[in-house]
C-alpha cells in the first residue's frame, strides 16, 4: 500500500538562531508539514523565535529532559522521534540535525514524490556530505545556503540519514530505523540512488563491507560551521567540561577549511546544488589565451587601444544591490574560485537575519 504525502520532520535545538528560519523554509518546500522541535524543558519558553514559529503553526515545540552530556542528545532525540513516527501513519518520517539539509538530486520536488519515484520504497538511507567553511572566516547571522563552499564526497563509513515510512518501525537512531518491523513483512530499503541496500541494514555492516553510498537521487548536506568564527562561538556556549581542547578545535577548523583530494570537483552547497546547477559551483580559472599569430595577410593591431563600450544602465535586484557589482569572491584551496551571488538571499526578510 503506497504511503501518503505527509512528512513528519524532527530535530533537536539547543540555541535557535536566525539560520533555523532558512532550515525550516527549505524543508517545508520539500513537503515537511509537521515539524517537531525538541528543546530542553527548562528553556522551552525562553526562545522567542520558536515561540513565534509555533504561534504561526509552523513548528511544534516538544520539551524534553536533556542529557548532561550534550554529545548524547542527538541519539536520545532520534529515539524520541522514532517513537512518534511509529505511532503515526500515512506518510514518511525524517530526523535531521539543525545544521543538516536534505537535498533532492532527481526531478522529484518533494520527499513524498522522491519515495514514489524509488518504487515506493519503505526506507531510503542517504549519505551525509560534510561541507567545509570555504574560506569564510567571519560569523554572519542569517542564511547560509547561498554561500559557496567545498563539499566532501562521502565514502565507505560515511554517515547516513533515513526517510522512513510512518508506522513501520517503533524506534530509530539518527542514521537508520531500528527494531522489529510492524506486521513482520518485507521492507524495501534503498540508498540515495534507489539501489537496494544489503542486509543487515546497519551502518557498521555497510562500512565493513566497503559499501560506497549512492546519492544520485538524494543526499544530506551538513554545514557544521558556516564560518570559522561560528565554530568558535558555538564552542564557547558549551558547558566548560564539554568544550573541546585547543588542539581539537584547531584540527576541526583545519578540517572544515581544507579542501582535501576527496572533495568533488565543482561540488557546492548552494540551494540549487540539488539540481546540479553551476551557478554556485567552483569553476577552475581558464588558461590564459595566446595571442593569434600574425600571418602575412594579417592586419597589424591598431596603434591606439579600442575604447571601452558604453556601459549598460545598472539594474537592481530585489535586495537593492546593483547587478553590475561583481560578486564577492574568495580564493579556495584548490586553485579555483568560490563565487557568492549578491542577490541569493533577497527572498528572505532582512529582519530575520
Amino acid at each position: 500500500m503506497p504511503a501518503g504525502s505527509k512528512l513528519l520532520l524532527s530535530t533537536f535545538l539547543v540555541r535557535p538562531s536566525s539560520a533555523f528560519v532558512e532550515w525550516l523554509a527549505w524543508h517545508r518546500m520539500m513537503g515537511a508539514g509537521l515539524v517537531n522541535v525538541l528543546v530542553d524543558r527548562r528553556q522551552a519558553t525562553a526562545h522567542p523565535l520558536l515561540s513565534a514559529l509555533e504561534a504561526a503553526g509552523l513548528v511544534r515545540i516538544v520539551p524534553v529532559g536533556v542529557d548532561p552530556d550534550m554529545k548524547e542528545e542527538m541519539h536520545n532525540s532520534a529515539l524520541r522521534a522514532g517513537a512518534v513516527e511509529g505511532a503515526e501513519s500515512g506518510g514518511h518520517g525524517l530526523f535531521l540535525g539543525p545544521d543538516e539539509y536534505f537535498r533532492i538530486h532527481s526531478t522529484a520536488r518533494t520527499i513524498a514524490s522522491l519515495m514514489r519515484g524509488a518504487g515506493g520504497a519503505d526506507v531510503m538511507s542517504v549519505p551525509v556530505c560534510e561541507a567545509g567553511t570555504g574560506g569564510h572566516e567571519h560569523h554572519v547571522p542569517g542564511p547560509v545556503l547561498h554561500m559557496a563552499r567545498p563539499v566532501a564526497v562521502p565514502g565507505p563509513g560515511a554517515g547516513w540519514r533515513s526517510v522512513v515510512r510512518l508506522g513501520l518501525f517503533a524506534s530509530r537512531t539518527p542514521e537508520v530505523p531500528v527494531g522489529p518491523v510492524t506486521g513482520g513483512g518485507p521492507v524495501k530499503w534503498v540508498d540515495g540512488s534507489g539501489a537496494a541496500l544489503p542486509e543487515p541494514q546497519s551502518r557498521v555492516a555497510w562500512a565493513r563491507a566497503g559499501l560506497v553510498p549512492g546519492m544520485a537521487r538524494a543526499s544530506v548536506l551538513r554545514i557544521a560551521a558556516p564560518a570559522s568564527e561560528t565554530l568558535l562561538l558555538r564552542a564557547q556556549h558549551l558547558p566548560p567540561k564539554q568544550r573541546p581542547g585547543t588542539e581539537a578545535l584547531l584540527a576541526r577548523l583545519t578540517d572544515l577549511a581544507a579542501s582535501a583530494a576527496a572533495r568533488a570537483p565543482g561540488s557546492c552547497s548552494g540551494p540549487e546544488s540539488a539540481r546540479h546547477s553551476s551557478r554556485y559551483c567552483r569553476r577552475p580559472r581558464p588558461p590564459p589565451r595566446r595571442p593569434p599569430a600574425l600571418g602575412r595577410a594579417s592586419a597589424r593591431p591598431p596603434p591606439h587601444p579600442t575604447p571601452h563600450p558604453t556601459p549598460r544602465p545598472t539594474r537592481r535586484c530585489p535586495s537593492g544591490l546593483p547587478k553590475s557589482i561583481p560578486a564577492a569572491r574568495s580564493r579556495d584551496f584548490t586553485r579555483g574560485w568560490n563565487t557568492m551571488p549578491l542577490c541569493a538571499s533577497a527572498a528572505i526578510p532582512r529582519g530575520l537575519w
